[in-house]
């Protein structure tokens, strides 16, 4: 369940566990699994190198079990993707759905993420497993197009389908050109452009944030 890796100099420590949602936390607590001791990695460790200004470890045991706090930022993930391809695939799954859209229908879908996006990994044509697949923007498209269900998602043999691969060709990609002025206005949105081009019709469609996103504000509460 947990992965802790310790460096030579011992002052930074990584843990990761596969329990992330806040409703997990409480089921697996209560079946007795919990995180490593080096979970907190000190004032130079992890907090630090996600921006974090000070550390302040207290916060975690303060009124232990009477106070209870949620992140804001805390949030579901109903696909098994990649998180910043979310806003694309629901773009792309709500365009073949209210329209009635085959694979043998649509010609060519373009996709316009953020520029980072837009690099090899996740536009890879080589998918060797699930892992590949769940980076891959080209894949997570076709399998959509000819609906792969979740479940299917992270069947091997399912992904590595001829029509799966061959459906990647018609995807193609290219930054978002008002990607970042958006996220400068709103620092929570991905927003992401789809569009679907058929003999007979060119469909678009736009989103700013992935399905179950809790678009909360980022508010300090004075501690």
């Amino acid at each position: 369940m947990e992965d802790c890796i310790s460096y030579p100099d011992d002052q930074v420590y990584l843990c990761w566990i596969g329990i992330p949602s806040r409703g997990n936390s409480g089921i697996a607590g209560s079946n007795g699994i919990h995180n490593g001791y080096y979970s907190l990695d000190g004032d130079i460790g992890f907090s630090r190198c996600l921006g974090g200004d000070k550390w302040n470890p207290e916060a975690l045991t303060e009124n232990l079990g009477r106070a209870w706090r949620m992140l804001n930022v805390a949030e579901d993930k109903p696909y098994p993707y990649c998180r910043d391809l979310h806003v694309g695939l629901d773009c792309f799954v709500k365009i073949i759905k209210e329209n009635q859209l085959s694979p043998e229908d649509m010609e060519n879908d373009r996709v316009q993420p953020q520029s980072s996006l837009t690099g090899p990994l996740y536009m890879t044509e080589k998918i060797t497993g699930d892992v590949a697949a769940q980076f891959s923007f080209r894949c997570v498209i076709a399998a959509a197009a000819n609906g792969v269900s979740l479940a299917e998602s992270q069947n091997p043999d399912k992904i590595g389908d001829l029509k799966i691969l061959s459906y990647m060709d018609k995807v193609y990609r290219e930054a978002h050109p008002d990607f970042f002025k958006a996220q400068i206005q709103d620092p929570g949105s991905n927003v992401t452009r789809v569009e679907i081009v058929t003999k007979d019709k060119t469909f678009r469609k736009e989103g700013k944030y992935p399905k179950a996103f809790l678009h909360l504000s980022f508010e300090n509460d004075g501690r």
